[in-house]
Protein backbone atom coordinates (compact mmCIF):
# COMPACT_ATOMS: atom_id res chain seq x y z
CA UNK A 1 0.00 0.00 0.00
CA UNK A 2 1.79 3.08 -1.02
CA UNK A 3 -0.28 6.24 -0.46
CA UNK A 4 2.45 8.53 0.08
CA UNK A 5 2.56 12.46 -0.56
CA UNK A 6 -1.41 12.27 -1.44
CA UNK A 7 -2.06 15.12 1.09
CA UNK A 8 -4.68 12.25 3.15
CA UNK A 9 -5.70 14.67 5.64
CA UNK A 10 -7.37 12.25 8.60
CA UNK A 11 -6.91 9.59 10.77
CA UNK A 12 -5.58 6.28 10.41
CA UNK A 13 -8.69 3.65 10.38
CA UNK A 14 -9.05 0.96 12.82
CA UNK A 15 -9.51 -1.05 9.79
CA UNK A 16 -6.25 -1.16 8.37
CA UNK A 17 -5.96 -3.79 11.20
CA UNK A 18 -7.85 -6.08 8.71
CA UNK A 19 -5.52 -6.23 5.73
CA UNK A 20 -3.84 -8.74 7.57
CA UNK A 21 -1.86 -10.13 4.65
CA UNK A 22 0.14 -6.61 3.74
CA UNK A 23 3.59 -6.81 3.64
CA UNK A 24 3.78 -3.09 2.77
CA UNK A 25 2.80 0.22 4.37
CA UNK A 26 3.86 3.93 3.19
CA UNK A 27 1.55 6.65 3.97
CA UNK A 28 4.78 9.10 4.43
CA UNK A 29 4.11 12.82 3.80
CA UNK A 30 1.13 13.18 4.13
CA UNK A 31 -1.63 15.51 6.71
CA UNK A 32 -2.59 11.97 9.17
CA UNK A 33 -3.57 13.15 12.37
CA UNK A 34 -4.45 11.49 15.30
CA UNK A 35 -2.84 8.20 16.94
CA UNK A 36 -0.98 5.27 15.65
CA UNK A 37 -4.44 2.90 16.46
CA UNK A 38 -3.42 -0.46 17.82
CA UNK A 39 -5.14 -2.40 15.24
CA UNK A 40 -2.05 -2.16 13.64
CA UNK A 41 -0.82 -4.71 15.79
CA UNK A 42 -2.74 -7.36 13.45
CA UNK A 43 -0.44 -6.84 10.87
CA UNK A 44 1.98 -9.85 11.36
CA UNK A 45 3.23 -10.14 7.89
CA UNK A 46 4.22 -6.17 7.57
CA UNK A 47 7.70 -5.81 6.98
CA UNK A 48 7.66 -1.94 5.95
CA UNK A 49 5.70 0.52 7.54
CA UNK A 50 6.37 4.26 6.48
CA UNK A 51 4.38 6.78 8.73
CA UNK A 52 6.56 9.76 8.50
CA UNK A 53 6.40 13.08 7.82
CA UNK A 54 2.52 13.17 9.01
CA UNK A 55 1.07 14.85 12.47
CA UNK A 56 0.55 11.98 13.89
CA UNK A 57 0.68 12.12 17.89
CA UNK A 58 0.27 9.87 20.83
CA UNK A 59 2.43 7.19 22.38
CA UNK A 60 3.99 4.75 20.50
CA UNK A 61 1.56 1.55 20.50
CA UNK A 62 2.91 -1.36 22.56
CA UNK A 63 1.03 -3.72 19.82
CA UNK A 64 3.41 -2.86 17.54
CA UNK A 65 5.46 -4.94 18.72
CA UNK A 66 3.33 -7.83 17.37
CA UNK A 67 4.24 -7.13 14.10
CA UNK A 68 7.20 -9.67 14.55
CA UNK A 69 8.25 -9.29 11.07
CA UNK A 70 9.20 -5.81 10.60
CA UNK A 71 12.35 -4.78 8.91
CA UNK A 72 11.64 -1.27 8.37
CA UNK A 73 9.95 1.63 10.67
CA UNK A 74 10.13 4.77 10.08
CA UNK A 75 7.78 7.18 12.20
CA UNK A 76 9.94 9.93 11.60
CA UNK A 77 8.59 13.66 11.87
CA UNK A 78 5.42 13.36 13.93
CA UNK A 79 4.46 14.25 17.77
CA UNK A 80 4.90 10.43 19.25
CA UNK A 81 6.25 9.51 22.62
CA UNK A 82 7.08 6.17 24.37
CA UNK A 83 9.58 3.52 23.96
CA UNK A 84 7.32 0.68 23.34
CA UNK A 85 9.41 -0.60 19.47
CA UNK A 86 12.11 -1.80 21.30
CA UNK A 87 11.39 -5.58 21.16
CA UNK A 88 11.27 -5.86 17.79
CA UNK A 89 14.41 -7.51 16.92
CA UNK A 90 13.92 -8.10 13.29
CA UNK A 91 14.47 -4.66 12.24
CA UNK A 92 16.96 -3.38 10.33
CA UNK A 93 16.12 0.17 10.03
CA UNK A 94 14.41 2.62 12.65
CA UNK A 95 13.10 5.97 11.97
CA UNK A 96 11.79 7.97 15.06
CA UNK A 97 13.63 11.03 14.59
CA UNK A 98 11.84 14.70 14.86
CA UNK A 99 9.63 13.50 17.45
CA UNK A 100 8.51 13.85 20.77
CA UNK A 101 9.55 10.90 22.68
CA UNK A 102 11.52 12.36 25.81
CA UNK A 103 13.41 10.02 28.71
CA UNK A 104 16.17 8.35 28.14
CA UNK A 105 17.20 5.63 25.97
CA UNK A 106 15.66 2.26 26.68
CA UNK A 107 18.48 0.06 27.38
CA UNK A 108 16.29 -2.67 25.65
CA UNK A 109 17.47 -0.84 22.25
CA UNK A 110 20.55 -3.11 22.60
CA UNK A 111 18.27 -6.16 22.10
CA UNK A 112 17.93 -4.63 18.00
CA UNK A 113 21.29 -6.64 17.28
CA UNK A 114 20.39 -6.54 13.58
CA UNK A 115 19.83 -2.83 13.53
CA UNK A 116 21.94 -1.13 10.59
CA UNK A 117 20.59 2.68 10.65
CA UNK A 118 18.96 4.27 13.74
CA UNK A 119 17.85 7.77 13.87
CA UNK A 120 16.76 9.24 17.32
CA UNK A 121 17.60 13.10 16.84
CA UNK A 122 15.34 15.85 17.52
CA UNK A 123 13.23 13.97 20.50
CA UNK A 124 14.12 15.63 23.73
CA UNK A 125 15.82 12.92 24.98
CA UNK A 126 17.90 13.02 28.15
CA UNK A 127 20.65 11.19 30.01
CA UNK A 128 23.76 9.31 28.89
CA UNK A 129 24.33 6.39 26.48
CA UNK A 130 23.23 3.47 27.83
CA UNK A 131 25.57 0.30 27.62
CA UNK A 132 24.11 -1.91 25.50
CA UNK A 133 24.11 0.47 22.54
CA UNK A 134 27.47 -0.86 22.45
CA UNK A 135 25.64 -4.30 21.47
CA UNK A 136 24.30 -3.11 17.72
CA UNK A 137 27.75 -4.08 16.30
CA UNK A 138 25.95 -4.18 12.64
CA UNK A 139 25.20 -0.16 12.59
CA UNK A 140 25.83 1.48 9.82
CA UNK A 141 24.12 4.76 10.33
CA UNK A 142 23.48 6.69 13.60
CA UNK A 143 21.70 10.34 14.16
CA UNK A 144 21.28 11.04 17.88
CA UNK A 145 21.75 14.77 17.10
CA UNK A 146 19.75 18.01 18.33
CA UNK A 147 18.98 16.29 22.02
CA UNK A 148 20.14 17.06 26.05
CA UNK A 149 22.06 13.71 25.73
CA UNK A 150 25.04 13.41 28.39
CA UNK A 151 27.93 11.66 29.36
CA UNK A 152 30.69 10.12 27.64
CA UNK A 153 30.82 8.31 24.06
CA UNK A 154 32.55 4.94 25.14
CA UNK A 155 29.20 3.19 24.81
CA UNK A 156 29.56 3.96 21.11
CA UNK A 157 33.51 2.38 20.93
CA UNK A 158 32.38 -1.07 19.50
CA UNK A 159 30.30 0.37 16.47
CA UNK A 160 33.30 -0.77 14.11
CA UNK A 161 30.61 -0.68 11.08
CA UNK A 162 29.54 2.87 11.37
CA UNK A 163 29.84 4.79 8.31
CA UNK A 164 27.76 7.95 8.95
CA UNK A 165 27.50 9.73 12.67
CA UNK A 166 25.85 12.22 13.53
CA UNK A 167 25.93 13.54 17.33
CA UNK A 168 26.05 17.46 16.74
CA UNK A 169 23.65 19.43 19.57
CA UNK A 170 23.69 17.09 22.79
CA UNK A 171 26.13 17.72 25.98
CA UNK A 172 28.23 15.05 25.27
CA UNK A 173 31.70 15.35 27.20
CA UNK A 174 34.98 13.43 27.84
CA UNK A 175 37.52 11.95 25.22
CA UNK A 176 36.14 10.59 21.25
CA UNK A 177 36.69 7.13 21.00
CA UNK A 178 39.76 6.23 18.91
CA UNK A 179 37.38 4.20 16.34
CA UNK A 180 35.15 7.29 16.01
CA UNK A 181 37.72 10.06 15.20
CA UNK A 182 37.51 8.74 11.52
CA UNK A 183 34.69 10.95 11.52
CA UNK A 184 36.54 14.12 12.48
CA UNK A 185 37.72 14.06 8.76
CA UNK A 186 34.51 12.78 7.22
CA UNK A 187 31.80 14.67 8.62
CA UNK A 188 33.36 16.84 11.36
CA UNK A 189 30.06 18.98 12.28
CA UNK A 190 28.77 15.56 13.83
CA UNK A 191 30.42 16.61 16.34
CA UNK A 192 29.10 20.33 16.82
CA UNK A 193 27.41 21.64 19.81
CA UNK A 194 28.76 19.57 22.55
CA UNK A 195 31.42 21.74 24.28
CA UNK A 196 32.40 19.26 26.45
CA UNK A 197 33.88 16.49 24.00
CA UNK A 198 37.62 16.54 23.10
CA UNK A 199 40.07 14.99 21.23
CA UNK A 200 42.95 12.88 22.97
CA UNK A 201 46.21 14.51 21.79
CA UNK A 202 49.36 12.15 21.93
CA UNK A 203 52.84 12.72 20.40
CA UNK A 204 52.44 9.71 17.87
CA UNK A 205 48.76 10.82 17.67
CA UNK A 206 47.70 13.36 14.86
CA UNK A 207 43.76 13.46 16.04
CA UNK A 208 44.20 17.18 17.36
CA UNK A 209 45.50 18.24 13.73
CA UNK A 210 42.04 16.77 11.88
CA UNK A 211 40.02 18.43 14.46
CA UNK A 212 38.17 21.07 13.60
CA UNK A 213 35.48 21.64 16.14
CA UNK A 214 36.60 19.33 19.27
CA UNK A 215 39.69 21.21 21.66
CA UNK A 216 42.16 18.23 22.92
CA UNK A 217 41.32 16.78 26.07
CA UNK A 218 42.87 18.52 29.44
CA UNK A 219 44.88 21.16 27.85
CA UNK A 220 47.51 18.77 27.21
CA UNK A 221 49.74 17.78 24.01
CA UNK A 222 52.68 19.07 22.04
CA UNK A 223 54.02 22.18 22.13
CA UNK A 224 52.08 24.28 19.53
CA UNK A 225 48.44 23.07 19.46
CA UNK A 226 46.97 26.16 20.76
CA UNK A 227 48.80 27.90 17.71
CA UNK A 228 47.51 25.42 15.86
CA UNK A 229 43.96 25.88 16.71
CA UNK A 230 44.15 29.42 16.49
CA UNK A 231 45.11 29.43 12.62
CA UNK A 232 42.04 26.97 12.33
CA UNK A 233 40.11 30.00 14.02
CA UNK A 234 41.51 32.36 11.51
CA UNK A 235 40.84 30.00 8.73
CA UNK A 236 37.42 28.92 9.32
CA UNK A 237 36.07 32.51 10.57
CA UNK A 238 34.73 33.67 7.13
CA UNK A 239 32.72 30.67 6.55
CA UNK A 240 31.09 31.04 10.42
CA UNK A 241 30.62 34.71 9.60
CA UNK A 242 28.33 33.52 6.58
CA UNK A 243 26.18 31.37 8.85
CA UNK A 244 25.83 33.93 11.63
CA UNK A 245 25.10 37.25 9.33
CA UNK A 246 22.12 34.62 8.51
CA UNK A 247 21.29 32.68 11.63
CA UNK A 248 19.14 33.93 14.19
CA UNK A 249 19.61 33.63 18.12
CA UNK A 250 19.26 30.21 19.49
CA UNK A 251 17.11 32.01 22.30
CA UNK A 252 14.48 33.27 19.57
CA UNK A 253 14.20 29.61 18.19
CA UNK A 254 13.30 28.30 21.99
CA UNK A 255 10.81 30.43 22.71
CA UNK A 256 9.31 29.55 18.96
CA UNK A 257 10.05 26.12 20.04
CA UNK A 258 8.42 26.68 23.56
CA UNK A 259 5.43 28.61 22.14
CA UNK A 260 4.73 26.31 18.97
CA UNK A 261 4.85 23.36 21.60
CA UNK A 262 7.66 21.56 19.66
CA UNK A 263 5.83 22.36 16.80
CA UNK A 264 2.43 20.99 17.48
CA UNK A 265 -0.04 20.08 14.60
CA UNK A 266 -2.30 22.52 16.47
CA UNK A 267 0.03 25.54 15.09
CA UNK A 268 0.18 24.49 11.68
CA UNK A 269 -1.33 27.16 9.00
CA UNK A 270 -0.05 25.78 6.11
CA UNK A 271 1.53 22.38 4.01
CA UNK A 272 4.26 22.45 1.20
CA UNK A 273 6.46 20.50 -0.93
CA UNK A 274 9.39 21.53 0.77
CA UNK A 275 7.74 21.89 5.02
CA UNK A 276 5.31 22.74 7.44
CA UNK A 277 4.28 26.22 8.62
CA UNK A 278 3.41 27.17 11.40
CA UNK A 279 2.48 30.00 13.64
CA UNK A 280 3.98 31.43 16.93
CA UNK A 281 3.16 34.46 19.04
CA UNK A 282 6.20 35.30 21.07
CA UNK A 283 5.66 36.92 24.56
CA UNK A 284 6.91 40.45 22.89
CA UNK A 285 3.98 40.28 20.91
CA UNK A 286 5.62 39.59 17.70
CA UNK A 287 3.95 37.03 15.18
CA UNK A 288 5.50 35.47 13.09
CA UNK A 289 4.97 32.38 10.82
CA UNK A 290 7.83 29.95 10.67
CA UNK A 291 8.48 26.98 8.11
CA UNK A 292 10.29 24.02 9.59
CA UNK A 293 12.20 21.95 6.51
CA UNK A 294 14.05 18.71 5.75
CA UNK A 295 17.24 20.16 5.73
CA UNK A 296 20.60 18.46 6.85
CA UNK A 297 24.07 20.74 8.24
CA UNK A 298 25.62 17.27 7.53
CA UNK A 299 25.02 17.90 3.25
CA UNK A 300 28.40 18.30 1.00
CA UNK A 301 26.54 21.94 -0.13
CA UNK A 302 25.71 22.99 3.46
CA UNK A 303 28.03 25.80 2.63
CA UNK A 304 26.30 26.62 -0.57
CA UNK A 305 23.02 26.42 1.03
CA UNK A 306 23.84 28.71 3.95
CA UNK A 307 25.22 31.21 0.42
CA UNK A 308 21.77 31.01 -0.75
CA UNK A 309 20.24 31.70 2.30
CA UNK A 310 22.11 34.80 2.81
CA UNK A 311 21.57 36.31 -0.69
CA UNK A 312 17.75 35.45 -0.24
CA UNK A 313 18.02 37.22 3.12
CA UNK A 314 19.30 40.35 1.44
CA UNK A 315 16.37 40.53 -1.33
CA UNK A 316 13.82 43.35 -0.17
CA UNK A 317 10.96 43.62 -2.59
CA UNK A 318 7.39 44.83 -1.62
CA UNK A 319 5.97 42.02 -3.00
CA UNK A 320 8.34 39.81 -1.83
CA UNK A 321 7.87 38.00 1.81
CA UNK A 322 11.14 38.54 3.57
CA UNK A 323 13.14 35.55 5.34
CA UNK A 324 14.09 37.40 8.63
CA UNK A 325 15.88 34.54 10.27
CA UNK A 326 17.18 30.89 9.67
CA UNK A 327 18.45 27.85 12.13
CA UNK A 328 19.71 24.49 10.89
CA UNK A 329 19.61 22.06 14.03
CA UNK A 330 19.99 18.64 12.93
CA UNK A 331 18.17 17.64 10.31
CA UNK A 332 15.64 20.58 10.71
CA UNK A 333 16.07 24.21 8.69
CA UNK A 334 13.93 26.50 9.91
CA UNK A 335 13.06 30.03 8.31
CA UNK A 336 11.40 32.59 10.56
CA UNK A 337 8.96 35.22 8.15
CA UNK A 338 6.38 37.78 8.98
CA UNK A 339 2.59 36.56 9.33
CA UNK A 340 0.77 37.59 7.09
CA UNK A 341 -3.23 38.85 7.94
CA UNK A 342 -4.92 37.33 5.31
CA UNK A 343 -2.97 33.90 4.54
CA UNK A 344 -2.49 33.05 1.12
CA UNK A 345 -4.25 33.67 -2.22
CA UNK A 346 -5.38 30.06 -2.46
CA UNK A 347 -7.33 30.54 0.99
CA UNK A 348 -8.80 33.60 -0.25
CA UNK A 349 -10.23 32.18 -3.54
CA UNK A 350 -11.06 28.85 -2.67
CA UNK A 351 -11.44 28.44 1.14
CA UNK A 352 -12.76 31.77 2.91
CA UNK A 353 -14.50 32.71 -0.70
CA UNK A 354 -14.01 36.41 0.58
CA UNK A 355 -16.83 38.79 -0.65
CA UNK A 356 -15.31 41.71 -0.53
CA UNK A 357 -12.43 40.21 -3.30
CA UNK A 358 -13.88 42.23 -5.75
CA UNK A 359 -12.33 43.04 -9.12
CA UNK A 360 -10.37 46.18 -8.02
CA UNK A 361 -8.21 43.89 -5.53
CA UNK A 362 -7.95 40.95 -7.63
CA UNK A 363 -6.28 43.28 -10.41
CA UNK A 364 -4.05 44.62 -7.83
CA UNK A 365 -3.23 41.39 -6.77
CA UNK A 366 -1.88 39.97 -10.10
CA UNK A 367 -0.30 43.00 -11.09
CA UNK A 368 1.76 42.92 -7.54
CA UNK A 369 2.91 39.40 -7.79
CA UNK A 370 3.92 40.00 -11.34
CA UNK A 371 5.74 42.87 -9.57
CA UNK A 372 7.76 40.50 -7.25
CA UNK A 373 7.98 38.01 -10.14
CA UNK A 374 10.04 40.32 -12.62
CA UNK A 375 12.14 41.62 -9.89
CA UNK A 376 13.43 38.28 -9.25
CA UNK A 377 13.54 37.51 -12.78
CA UNK A 378 15.26 40.63 -14.62
CA UNK A 379 16.54 42.70 -11.30
CA UNK A 380 18.07 40.13 -9.00
CA UNK A 381 21.67 38.85 -9.87
CA UNK A 382 21.72 36.00 -10.77
CA UNK A 383 18.52 35.62 -12.03
CA UNK A 384 15.96 34.05 -9.32
CA UNK A 385 13.48 30.86 -10.62
CA UNK A 386 11.35 30.36 -8.26
CA UNK A 387 9.86 26.77 -9.42
CA UNK A 388 6.67 26.83 -7.76
CA UNK A 389 4.40 29.86 -8.23
CA UNK A 390 0.56 29.07 -6.95
CA UNK A 391 -1.66 30.94 -5.12
CA UNK A 392 -0.69 28.71 -1.29
CA UNK A 393 2.81 30.78 -2.62
CA UNK A 394 1.17 34.26 -2.62
CA UNK A 395 0.28 36.12 0.77
CA UNK A 396 -1.58 38.87 1.43
CA UNK A 397 -1.22 41.17 4.75
CA UNK A 398 -3.67 43.30 6.24
CA UNK A 399 -3.72 45.40 3.66
CA UNK A 400 -3.70 42.79 0.77
CA UNK A 401 -0.69 43.87 -1.20
CA UNK A 402 0.60 40.18 -2.37
CA UNK A 403 3.88 38.76 -0.84
CA UNK A 404 5.61 35.82 -3.19
CA UNK A 405 7.09 33.45 -0.33
CA UNK A 406 9.34 30.44 -0.91
CA UNK A 407 11.23 31.79 -3.77
CA UNK A 408 14.68 30.16 -3.77
CA UNK A 409 13.49 27.64 -1.64
CA UNK A 410 13.56 24.81 -4.33
CA UNK A 411 16.76 25.12 -5.69
CA UNK A 412 18.21 25.06 -1.80
CA UNK A 413 16.20 21.92 -1.18
CA UNK A 414 17.40 20.35 -4.40
CA UNK A 415 21.49 20.72 -2.60
CA UNK A 416 19.92 19.17 0.31
CA UNK A 417 20.58 15.22 0.57
CA UNK A 418 17.84 15.42 3.48
CA UNK A 419 15.28 16.76 1.28
CA UNK A 420 12.69 14.37 0.18
CA UNK A 421 12.63 15.37 -3.78
CA UNK A 422 16.13 14.42 -5.27
CA UNK A 423 14.58 13.95 -8.88
CA UNK A 424 15.17 17.83 -10.25
CA UNK A 425 11.43 18.10 -10.99
CA UNK A 426 10.21 20.82 -8.88
CA UNK A 427 6.72 22.16 -8.93
CA UNK A 428 2.67 21.49 -8.51
CA UNK A 429 0.73 19.69 -11.01
CA UNK A 430 -1.74 22.28 -12.79
CA UNK A 431 1.05 24.80 -12.38
CA UNK A 432 3.98 22.98 -13.92
CA UNK A 433 4.87 24.20 -17.39
CA UNK A 434 4.49 21.38 -20.26
CA UNK A 435 8.23 21.24 -21.04
CA UNK A 436 8.70 20.05 -17.32
CA UNK A 437 6.97 16.72 -18.77
CA UNK A 438 10.46 16.30 -20.50
CA UNK A 439 13.09 18.18 -18.65
CA UNK A 440 13.81 18.94 -15.34
CA UNK A 441 15.58 22.13 -16.16
CA UNK A 442 13.40 25.41 -15.14
CA UNK A 443 13.72 28.70 -16.61
CA UNK A 444 12.05 32.14 -15.81
CA UNK A 445 9.53 31.14 -18.64
CA UNK A 446 8.23 28.44 -16.75
CA UNK A 447 7.07 30.86 -13.78
CA UNK A 448 5.80 32.90 -16.70
CA UNK A 449 3.75 29.12 -16.81
CA UNK A 450 2.43 29.37 -13.34
CA UNK A 451 2.08 32.97 -12.94
CA UNK A 452 -0.61 32.62 -16.12
CA UNK A 453 -2.73 29.74 -14.57
CA UNK A 454 -2.86 32.00 -11.44
CA UNK A 455 -4.35 34.79 -13.69
CA UNK A 456 -6.68 32.39 -14.74
CA UNK A 457 -7.31 31.42 -11.16
CA UNK A 458 -7.97 35.01 -10.17
CA UNK A 459 -10.74 35.63 -13.14
CA UNK A 460 -12.48 32.20 -13.02
CA UNK A 461 -12.59 31.27 -9.50
CA UNK A 462 -11.56 27.76 -10.30
CA UNK A 463 -8.46 25.90 -8.65
CA UNK A 464 -6.27 24.30 -11.38
CA UNK A 465 -7.30 20.99 -11.34
CA UNK A 466 -10.95 21.60 -10.68
CA UNK A 467 -13.52 18.66 -9.93
CA UNK A 468 -16.08 20.23 -12.22
CA UNK A 469 -13.51 19.69 -15.51
CA UNK A 470 -13.99 17.39 -17.82
CA UNK A 471 -11.73 14.38 -16.80
CA UNK A 472 -8.08 14.61 -17.36
CA UNK A 473 -8.27 18.51 -18.05
CA UNK A 474 -6.69 21.17 -15.96
CA UNK A 475 -7.72 24.82 -15.91
CA UNK A 476 -5.35 25.72 -18.95
CA UNK A 477 -7.15 23.13 -21.08
CA UNK A 478 -10.45 23.94 -19.98
CA UNK A 479 -10.77 27.81 -19.82
CA UNK A 480 -9.99 27.38 -23.98
CA UNK A 481 -12.42 24.68 -24.37
CA UNK A 482 -15.49 26.84 -22.89
CA UNK A 483 -14.72 29.95 -24.99
CA UNK A 484 -15.29 27.60 -27.88
CA UNK A 485 -13.41 30.57 -30.33
CA UNK A 486 -15.39 33.47 -29.04
CA UNK A 487 -14.20 36.07 -26.46
CA UNK A 488 -17.81 35.98 -24.27
CA UNK A 489 -16.26 35.55 -21.08
CA UNK A 490 -19.24 35.00 -19.12
CA UNK A 491 -19.17 30.43 -19.69
CA UNK A 492 -15.18 31.11 -18.05
CA UNK A 493 -15.88 34.02 -15.49
CA UNK A 494 -16.37 33.65 -11.46
CA UNK A 495 -20.08 34.32 -11.12
CA UNK A 496 -19.36 37.03 -8.49
CA UNK A 497 -17.02 38.69 -10.40
CA UNK A 498 -18.99 38.62 -13.23
CA UNK A 499 -22.21 40.05 -11.25
CA UNK A 500 -19.51 42.99 -10.40
CA UNK A 501 -18.20 44.08 -13.77
CA UNK A 502 -21.04 42.94 -16.64
CA UNK A 503 -22.02 46.01 -18.94
CA UNK A 504 -18.91 48.15 -17.19
CA UNK A 505 -15.82 49.34 -18.27
CA UNK A 506 -14.38 46.62 -16.49
CA UNK A 507 -15.73 43.75 -18.33
CA UNK A 508 -12.53 45.17 -21.13
CA UNK A 509 -10.41 45.11 -18.47
CA UNK A 510 -11.35 41.45 -17.29
CA UNK A 511 -11.12 40.32 -20.89
CA UNK A 512 -7.73 42.12 -21.68
CA UNK A 513 -6.38 40.21 -18.37
CA UNK A 514 -7.96 36.93 -19.52
CA UNK A 515 -6.36 37.24 -22.69
CA UNK A 516 -2.95 37.45 -21.37
CA UNK A 517 -3.12 34.80 -19.10
CA UNK A 518 -3.88 32.63 -21.81
CA UNK A 519 -0.36 34.05 -23.15
CA UNK A 520 1.27 33.08 -20.48
CA UNK A 521 0.40 29.61 -20.52
CA UNK A 522 1.28 29.11 -23.99
CA UNK A 523 2.42 25.79 -24.52
CA UNK A 524 5.57 26.93 -26.47
CA UNK A 525 8.03 29.20 -24.21
CA UNK A 526 8.75 31.25 -26.70
CA UNK A 527 5.60 32.73 -26.63
CA UNK A 528 5.46 33.55 -22.98
CA UNK A 529 5.80 37.47 -22.72
CA UNK A 530 8.49 38.02 -20.20
CA UNK A 531 7.35 39.20 -16.31
CA UNK A 532 8.49 42.43 -17.07
CA UNK A 533 5.88 42.70 -20.73
CA UNK A 534 3.24 41.21 -18.11
CA UNK A 535 3.88 44.09 -15.67
CA UNK A 536 3.58 46.36 -18.85
CA UNK A 537 0.58 44.94 -20.41
CA UNK A 538 -1.31 44.44 -16.72
CA UNK A 539 -0.49 47.99 -16.64
CA UNK A 540 -2.05 49.16 -20.00
CA UNK A 541 -5.36 46.95 -19.36
CA UNK A 542 -6.12 48.96 -16.60
CA UNK A 543 -9.51 51.44 -17.39
CA UNK A 544 -9.18 49.68 -20.87
CA UNK A 545 -11.76 51.96 -22.65
CA UNK A 546 -12.18 54.42 -20.47
CA UNK A 547 -11.05 58.32 -21.72
CA UNK A 548 -7.61 59.19 -20.70
CA UNK A 549 -9.17 62.40 -18.96
CA UNK A 550 -10.97 60.53 -16.91
CA UNK A 551 -8.95 57.67 -15.76
CA UNK A 552 -7.35 59.98 -13.10
CA UNK A 553 -8.24 59.24 -9.27
CA UNK A 554 -9.94 55.82 -10.21
CA UNK A 555 -10.42 53.76 -7.43
CA UNK A 556 -7.95 50.80 -7.02
CA UNK A 557 -5.52 52.10 -9.29
CA UNK A 558 -2.53 51.48 -6.97
CA UNK A 559 -0.29 48.66 -8.71
CA UNK A 560 1.60 47.40 -5.58
CA UNK A 561 4.52 47.34 -6.99
CA UNK A 562 8.13 49.04 -6.63
CA UNK A 563 10.90 47.71 -4.12
CA UNK A 564 11.07 48.70 -0.54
Amino acid sequence: MDFSHNSLSRDIPASLGKCINTTMINWSGNKLVGPIPPEIGNLVNLGVLNLSQNSLHGALPAQVSSCSKLYILDLSFNSLHGSALMTLVMLLELQLGGNILGGSIPSSLGKLIKLIALNLSSNGLVGDLPTPLGNLVELQSLDLSVNNLTGGLGALGTLHSLHALNLSYNRFSGPVPEYLLKFLNSTPSSFNGNSGLCVSCHDSDSSCKRSDVLKPCGGSGKKGIKHRFKNRDSKTKSEETISNLLEGSSSKLNEIIEKTENFDDKYVIGTGAHGTVYKATLNSGEVFAIKKLAISARSSSYKSMIRELKTLGKVRHRNLIKLKEFWVRGDSGFILYDFMEHGSLYDVLHRIRTPSLDWSMRYNIALGTAHGLAYLHHDSVPAIIHRDIKPSNILLNKDMVPRIADFGIAKIMDQCSAAPQSTGVVGTTGYMAPELAFSTRNSIKTDVYSYGVVLLELITGKTAVDPSFPENMDIVGWVPHALNGTEQIGPVCDPALLDEVYSTVEMEEVRKVLRLALRCTANEPSRRPSMVDVVKELTDARFAGIPSSSKQGKPGSSSGGGSS
